[in-house]
Parts: C-alpha cells; sequence; structure tokens
C-alpha cells in the first residue's frame, strides 16, 4: 500500500474524520493533503507527514516509511515487528517512544535509532538537515 491510498483508507477508518477536519486539526491545507492523495506530491515534506500522523492515529514513522523516507528494513526497526491487538503495523492510538536495550544493536543501528529520535524529539525542526547529513555519512560508507 503506498501512502496515497494509506491516508484515504484512515480517513474512512476513523469515525467523524474527514479531508476537511484533517486540514483543520493537522494545519495541512485541503490542497496539500490533496495533491498527496492524487500522488501529485510524491515524497510529501516530512512536516507535513509530522502534523497529520497523530489525526490519523498512526505513527509518524510509519508515514515517513510509506513517503518514501525510511527502508523496509528501517521501519521494521522501529516497528518491533508485531502489530497488537490485531492492528495494522504503524497504527497506534497514541505514538510510542522507542526503546532498545543498549549493546543489542550493531553501530549503525544504533546512528539510526538515535536519528529517529532526534525527528521524534517536537523540538527539533532542523529533520531536513539532519536526515541530509545522515544520508550523505551513509552514501560515504
Amino acid at each position: 500500500m503506498d501512502l496515497a491510498e494509506f491516508i484515504k483508507r484512515r480517513i474512512k477508518e476513523i469515525p467523524g474524520m474527514s479531508f476537511r477536519k484533517l486540514e483543520i486539526l493537522s494545519g495541512v491545507s485541503r490542497s496539500e493533503i490533496s495533491y498527496i492523495i492524487n500522488k501529485k506530491r510524491k515524497q510529501p515534506n516530512p512536516e507535513i507527514l509530522r502534523a497529520i500522523a497523530p489525526h490519523l492515529k498512526v505513527k509518524y514513522e510509519y508515514l515517513l516509511y510509506l513517503g518514501g523516507y525510511l527502508s523496509e528494513e528501517s521501519w521494521s526497526l522501529i516497528d518491533a515487528g508485531k502489530p497488537k491487538n490485531g492492528q495494522m503495523a504503524g497504527i497506534s492510538a497514541k505514538p510510542e517512544s522507542i526503546h532498545h536495550a543498549p549493546g543489542l544493536l550493531s553501530p549503525e543501528e544504533e546512528e539510526l535509532l538515535v536519528a529517529f529520535k532526534k525527528i521524534r524529539d517536537k523540538s527539533t525542526r532542523s529533520f531536513l538537515h539532519f536526515f541530509m547529513q545522515l544520508a550523505l555519512k551513509a552514501e560515504k560508507n
């Protein structure tokens, strides 16, 4: 499933949700939401995905994955694999923190985990800059 289909489906699944309500709650314009679901916006700005995620009752990182910012492998590291209570992967009533036991991850996985923790930190507004630095560092390796 791609990002556009997922957003359309979530809007239908959530009682009382509509494109207009998502616009009001998230602060993202209806035209921007329309661009995303009509696939005119191939890779929406991560801040837009951050704004709509809680109102779609989904993890921000899952929208990053569907939006092409995270690989399936990266998403599986975040999601820890198994949906709970019959829910789809990525769906949650409340965003969950990322936890792990020190020493169980490779250095690359540790770096990725630190990156995602920074992404989730609402005070971090330089997501794109940080993400590009991480991508450039990975490219050099």
